[in-house]
């Protein structure tokens, strides 16, 4: 089955998915951007000894890593309820038959 086939189930959901998409590519681009915050700490802060670059550094890494996480916990129950839709709605049209 093609996941094409799937878009009927979800057909009244589709700004939903479309924000769980852009949810995705936003919680994967905010873990390399903890990445290159890491990099950043090392190459200009430790490496140059500058300790206000250090704590800047983290303190940004921080509150990066927690933004990261709640939207990373709301991309993983928006997926399981659209997931748990289609196989609602999947079902139902079945045993329609």
């Amino acid at each position: 089955m093609s996941l094409l086939y799937l878009r009927r189930y979800v057909a009244d959901r589709r700004g939903t998915v479309v924000m769980l998409g852009l949810l995705g590519i936003v919680t994967s681009s905010i873990n390399v951007a903890g990445w290159r915050l890491v990099g950043d700490a090392i190459d200009n802060g430790m490496r140059a000894h500058d300790d206000r670059r250090l704590v800047l550094d983290v303190s940004i890494y921080i509150v990066i890593a927690v933004i990261g996480w709640v939207l990373g916990a709301v991309l993983i129950r928006g997926l399981a309820t659209i997931g748990q839709l289609i196989v609602v709605r999947l079902r139902d049209h079945l045993f329609g038959h």
